[in-house]
């Protein structure tokens, strides 16, 4: 599964995303992945720090991508899955985004 989305912000930052992830099914396992401006900004495949870093969210022309890949073998639904971005710096909650993927 793949979603695309436009992102607009009052201004200029470094941030961080983290994916979480509910679903019913307790042995379904998936791999997310998050691209940033065409740059991979989280990968659930990684370990520890690797799995994610460190971005620029420009005031206006960013893009997000985010990847959901089933890991097993047989059809299951993914559940529920939020992206929760974080300052890079002091990881409070980034809660100013416009998400919008309309917009021509």
């Amino acid at each position: 599964m793949q979603a695309a989305t436009r992102v607009e912000s009052p201004g200029e930052r470094n941030a961080m995303v983290e994916v979480l992830h509910e679903t019913n099914d307790g042995k379904a396992s998936y791999n997310f992945t998050v691209w940033f401006n065409d740059t991979v900004v989280f990968n659930s495949a990684k370990e520890g720090s690797e799995r994610s870093k460190s971005f620029r969210i420009r005031k206006t022309g960013n893009t997000m991508a985010v990847e959901c890949r089933s890991l097993n073998d047989r059809p299951v639904l993914p559940g529920k899955i939020m992206l929760q971005f974080q300052d890079a710096k002091d990881g409070k909650p980034v809660n100013d985004l416009v998400f919008d993927v309309e917009k021509k």
